[in-house]
């Protein structure tokens, strides 16, 4: 909420507020025009401006809770799609009871900055279970690269074709793609094959569509303990994370 719409609402709240506290007498009084109600409110707003800033805290604090519920409200209710379902790419302890989701895009930079970290929590958390929702919002190559990725889920090597895509830098083409998967040792004829399937396809706009739905709206995005923790984290943050995640 930018400064103007917070004076705004503010105004408006503490407007409702004086009406409320003068409301009995004006209930008794019918003398009282519109006029001078309005005038009543606005002198008492004047000299008690401090009410106006409380009541755009308070006003604030609770859009940001009621935003925060709503948001925990709908991982619940996609839990089980989100950890298991057919777009989850898993990565470390697929049985894992800590767990984490990431909304990631292969042009992110912000994503590439956070890859060493991701990499690292996995080898040091055994039961850690990874979950990658791929998110390609940054343009046709990424969604080229999101596809190869999910192809490449098919031949069992998710996690070695992501972490040789997330880890390059600069931003992808369909040739880079190519040539980092097929050194990674991918079947590229099989790979090639599996990324015209319609459910790779369907796993995608899915991906998106939840995205949509829990109101992300930018990469990265890590979803732990119904919590989101969007952006680049400082490896602080990226470990209280992972200290969140755990049951």
């Amino acid at each position: 909420m930018d400064f103007k719409n917070k004076i705004i609402t503010a105004f408006v709240a503490g407007a409702i507020a004086v009406s409320y506290i003068f409301q009995p007498a004006m209930a008794e009084n019918k003398q009282f025009s519109r006029p001078e109600i309005e005038l009543i409110i606005r002198d008492y707003l004047l000299k008690n401006p401090e009410l106006l800033i409380e009541m755009s805290r308070l006003l604030e604090a609770k859009q940001k809770a009621l935003t925060k519920n709503n948001f925990s409200d709908a991982v619940k209710k996609l839990n089980t799609e989100l950890v298991s379902g057919d777009g989850a790419a898993v990565m470390g302890n697929p049985d894992g009871k800590t767990v984490i989701i990431e909304f990631s895009d292969y042009n992110c930079p912000f994503c590439k900055r956070m890859a060493p970290m991701v990499k690292q929590a996995i080898k040091a958390n055994p039961d850690l279970k990874f979950v990658l929702r791929e998110f390609p919002i940054l343009g046709p190559s990424s969604r080229y690269a999101s596809t190869a990725a999910l192809a490449a889920k098919m031949q069992g090597k998710y996690e070695a074709a992501h972490f040789v895509l997330i880890s390059t830098r600069g931003r992808l083409t369909e040739v880079k793609v190519n040539k980092l998967l097929e050194a990674a040792g991918l079947d590229m004829a099989k790979l090639k094959k599996d990324m015209k399937s319609p459910s790779i396809k369907a796993v995608i706009a899915r991906n998106l569509e939840i995205g949509q739905m829990l109101g992300i709206n930018g990469t990265p995005a890590f979803i732990a303990a119904e919590k989101l923790f969007p952006g680049a984290l400082t490896p602080e943050q990226f470990s209280d994370m992972v200290q969140v995640a755990k049951p």
